[in-house]
């Protein structure tokens, strides 16, 4: 009996010598892996902790500069928004998230065109990969006076894809009333100015004119001088009107095909 026990005790004990080894190196296997795991995991945290600092800080700025900033959905439903935005709309945040902006204001053209009838003014930027960059409108209202918005609206894309849309936008109606007057009186001033000037240009020619007491050289030089600065504080004026008509808008532009080597040369 002894004889056949013998050999199956002595493999069960290279078995558990074996066993007893590959235990130790899976131990020790799995004491490496639990230190790299927990190594990874600190830094993880660590980096999380980094990440929602920086979030913290640019929700923390975000939220308190001076421009209403408002971050929407590619069909134009509200994300979020700062405090300034929920200021300039006269709504709550929780008010505002949600809805489309488009219900919200009834944006115009400076010209009083209405751009967001349908619901499509800032929707219309997703769609058709548009963008403004500090472009001014009206905002009317019915029980308030209106006001003067600059705007900015920017496209979020991920490769090809919108995500939605960032709109920057500031009250500027004391600003644009400041501009208005000044277009005006430079406008004003400058007709004002344009009707003296047509005079003396008209009485010059009198003076020119020979048949009565012919001019000596010295006078008709002295006349040439007084008309070339007259011509120039014309060439002035008109050119004054030309920025106050650019500035309201009426100036409108004419395209042409140019040769860009051509003019920068």
């Amino acid at each position: 009996l002894f004889v056949f026990l013998f050999p199956a005790m002595f493999l069960i004990i290279i078995i558990m010598s074996k066993w007893s080894e590959e235990t130790a190196i899976i131990n020790s296997e799995y004491l490496k892996l639990e230190d790299v795991v927990r190594q990874s995991t600190v830094k993880l945290n660590k980096k999380i902790q980094e990440i929602s600092y920086e979030k913290e800080k640019v929700l923390l700025v975000v939220e308190n500069i001076t421009d209403g900033v408002i971050v929407a959905s590619p069909n134009g439903n509200i994300l979020s928004a700062n405090k300034e935005a929920c200021r300039l709309m006269e709504l709550k945040e929780d008010q505002l998230i949600g809805r489309k902006l488009d219900n919200i204001w009834d944006i115009r053209s400076m010209e009083g065109e209405l751009l967001s009838k349908n619901n499509s003014f800032f929707e219309s930027f997703c769609t058709g990969n548009k963008y403004i960059n500090n472009s001014r409108f009206i905002v009317k209202r019915q029980k308030k006076e209106d006001f003067t918005v600059e705007i900015s609206a920017n496209i979020i894309k991920n490769e090809d894809k919108p995500l939605g849309i960032v709109v920057v936008f500031r009250n500027v109606t004391q600003e644009a009333r400041i501009d208005k007057q000044k277009s005006e009186f430079i406008s004003i001033a400058s007709h004002q100015l344009r009707a003296p000037l047509s005079s003396i240009k008209w009485r010059l020619e009198l003076l020119r004119d020979d048949s009565g007491n012919p001019l000596s050289k010295e006078q008709k030089d002295k006349l040439d001088s007084i008309d070339k600065s007259n011509e120039s504080m014309i060439l002035l004026i008109n050119d004054l009107l030309n920025v106050s008509r650019i500035e309201e808008g009426k100036v409108g532009t004419h395209y042409v095909s140019t040769d860009i080597k051509r003019l920068v040369e």
